[in-house]
């Protein structure tokens, strides 16, 4: 409802907030893009698809790290996890997200997708470098927010 050209919802919202109709439809918009990103998440990532996955785990962990990718994503435009992101952890949440919404996307950017069936060609290795990222930044957000693990 809020997606460009036309934005109705964006107008509505200014109309309550008292707030400029183009400033509120461009934030909409870059809080809504999680949303538009989602169809292109299944012709990226065809194990969604649950094409040749077997097994009930693969496909918990597939949904749980395409879930995961979902939520680095929106954090990245909206700059808060569990609180402010700096500026290198939405860098770390962006690495994470392509990862966890595309494992091999590295391996195709950086030509090891050409090299012999080895670890930078599995899938699971990206997942779970996706996931330490993210793991990473809510850890240390974790602490800056709660003073825990001192």
């Amino acid at each position: 409802d809020d997606t460009p050209p036309v934005g109705l919802a964006a107008y509505a919202a200014a109309a309550i907030a008292r707030s400029r109709p183009m400033n509120t439809g461009v934030q909409g918009f870059v809080y809504d893009m999680r949303t538009a990103i989602l169809p292109f998440m299944f012709i990226f990532n065809t194990d969604l698809l649950l094409m040749d996955v077997e097994g009930w785990g693969r496909i918990a962990i597939i949904f749980c790290t395409c879930l995961a990718g979902l939520i680095a994503f929106a954090s990245v435009t909206q700059g808060w996890m569990l609180t402010r992101n700096r500026w290198w952890e939405t860098a770390l949440l962006f690495v994470a997200a392509g990862l966890l919404l595309q494992p091999l996307i590295l391996s195709r950017l950086t030509g090891w997708e050409t090299l012999a069936e080895g670890i930078w060609t599995d899938k699971w290795v990206w997942r779970g470098i996706g996931v330490a990222a993210m793991g990473a930044v809510a850890a240390l957000q974790w602490r800056r927010r709660w003073g825990v693990f001192d």
